[in-house]
């Protein structure tokens, strides 16, 4: 148990990171303000004595040491629930009247509390982490006599004993438990509790009744409307039989009926049946009439093409294939979207981020991208693949067509694989139009026919907005046949 000595409350260890999986820890607005105000906000002593027997009991297992000058005692509500350690101190402690309170790191707390699943069990292993690293320092002050530190030191070391489970943090795949996957972080948890303030009817001091959430790019949830036409052949197509009810000219109109009976006869199996490893076939036909009339008839070849849960589906394919062990490099635009700095960690790579120049509209700096593909190489380490992601992501930048050409020819001559993420093609806001990495490649002739490109795109962003519904294409050019019957294989086995 992480107890209030004083009988004021307990929580056990399992309980407590359940609590905050299931968002059923009760924290008052006192209490909620002082742990999520770490830099600033100061605690009397009324106000702690005033914490709830929970929000005691989390106290403990957030602050363990509370360390006072040698004049003063530690305050009342805090005697029976921490220890007075006078040898340890830290710039981080926090101020509490006289004492300080050596805490977690505040802002990873702030980020991770009351989030998902994932980001309580990341906050559980900090505090974990942080309990392990004093666990040393307080056996010796507990073999000196310390009654009270003996206590604290044997409940410590239960919770850090580990667990009944099979699986835990310890022994599974330690670079899944070190990736980050930072979409979430301190403003939209502020976002969060503002938008419970309002529903609870407590907003009526706020300039506004709605909260957007703009942090991830999920169109329809701001508002945009999804496309009558997709929805409707969708229905059709998942439901054929309606195809045949009487009166269905009467609900569907007839483009739509026309495009669903093209689509049903492409695939007599139905939508319910597994289709071929890399999509079906009469949709990579028409994806790649897409790329062909985009690209300025370039030509498309749709066995190149593979069909994708999201583009992120189609990059983690990439990145498992290019890293081959933990040497292997990739560089990333920064600032970047952090997929890609999540799946190289957890795929046991190495990330290279390559600084984008703001001062001309975030375009690629050749300069730099060598200087950081030299030092890669003079770390021991194998620099594999580029990506760029353009439109940008989240500058919103469009790379001109040159600065491409550029970049082509520094990654031939670099022998980089590019990945290009084109998935916000659409949605371009500047007068530079948006120019395909893969047009300009085939733009600069023959000398470029079998460099190794994959562009990624998906059906989550532009006028479509479906990113529930999980499309998306990726296209391999230049790869050697036998490297793309492996990424074949990738994708069956998924």
């Amino acid at each position: 148990r992480l107890v209030d000595k004083g009988g004021k409350g307990y929580i056990l260890p399992q309980e407590f990171r359940l609590a905050i999986e299931n968002r059923e820890f009760k924290l008052g607005d006192p209490f909620y303000n002082f742990i999520h105000d770490p830099f600033n906000h100061k605690a009397s002593n009324g106000m702690i004595a005033g914490f709830t027997p929970d929000e005691r009991a989390l106290l403990h297992l957030m602050g363990e040491i509370v360390k006072c000058p040698k004049d003063r005692a530690i305050p009342h509500a805090f005697q029976d629930l921490v220890y007075n350690m006078e040898t340890h101190a830290t710039k981080s402690a926090r101020s509490l009247t006289d004492c300080t309170l050596i805490r977690i790191a505040s802002p990873d707390f702030m980020q991770a509390y009351l989030q998902d699943a994932g980001g309580a069990v990341a906050l559980f292993q900090r505090l974990k982490a942080r309990m392990q690293h004093s666990l040393e320092h307080e056996e010796t002050i507990a073999k000196g006599g310390h009654e009270g530190m003996a206590t604290f030191v044997d409940s410590k070391k239960r919770l850090l004993s580990g667990s009944d489970k099979v699986l835990t943090t310890q022994n599974i795949n330690k670079s899944l438990v070190d990736m980050q996957y930072a979409v979430r972080g301190l403003v939209p948890i502020t976002a969060e509790r503002i938008q419970q303030e309002i529903n609870q009817g407590k907003g009526q001091s706020k300039p506004f009744d709605e909260v957007l959430y703009c942090n991830i790019g999920n169109p329809h949830s701001v508002g945009q409307k999804p496309i009558t036409f997709y929805r409707e052949v969708l229905a059709l197509v998942d439901c054929p039989t309606l195809m045949d009810k009487p009166g269905v000219e009467a609900v569907f109109p007839p483009d739509v009926i026309a495009r669903a009976k093209e689509i049903k006869s492409a695939i007599p199996s139905g939508t319910g049946a597994y289709s071929h490893s890399q999509g079906i076939a009469s949709i990579r036909a028409n994806v790649a009439k897409f790329i062909e009339k985009r690209d300025g008839g370039h030509p498309c070849n749709p066995g190149d093409l593979f069909l994708t849960n999201g583009a992120s589906t189609g990059i983690q394919m990439m990145l498992s294939t290019l890293i081959a062990g933990p040497t292997d490099a990739v560089l990333i635009p920064i600032p970047q979207y952090p997929i890609y700095s999540a799946l190289i960690k957890l795929l046991n790579g190495q990330q290279v981020g390559y600084q984008m120049d703001e001062s001309k509209g975030w375009s690629l700096d050749m300069d730099e991208l060598k200087a950081q593909v030299a030092a890669t190489r003079a770390r021991g380490h194998t620099p594999k693949a580029l990506v760029i992601i353009n439109p940008g992501n989240p500058v919103g930048n469009c790379l001109s067509y040159d600065n491409i050409a550029e970049l082509v020819r520094l990654c031939k001559a670099e022998k980089l694989v590019l990945l290009a993420d084109e998935v916000y093609q659409e949605n371009v806001y500047m007068e530079r139009p948006f120019v395909s990495v893969k047009k300009v490649v085939r733009d600069l002739g023959d000398d470029y026919k079998g460099f190794e490109l994959v562009s990624f795109h998906s059906t989550s962003k532009g006028i479509i907005g479906e990113c529930g519904r999980r499309g998306g294409y990726m296209e391999l050019c230049g790869f050697d046949a036998e490297v793309q019957a492996q990424i074949y294989k990738l994708a069956s086995s998924g």
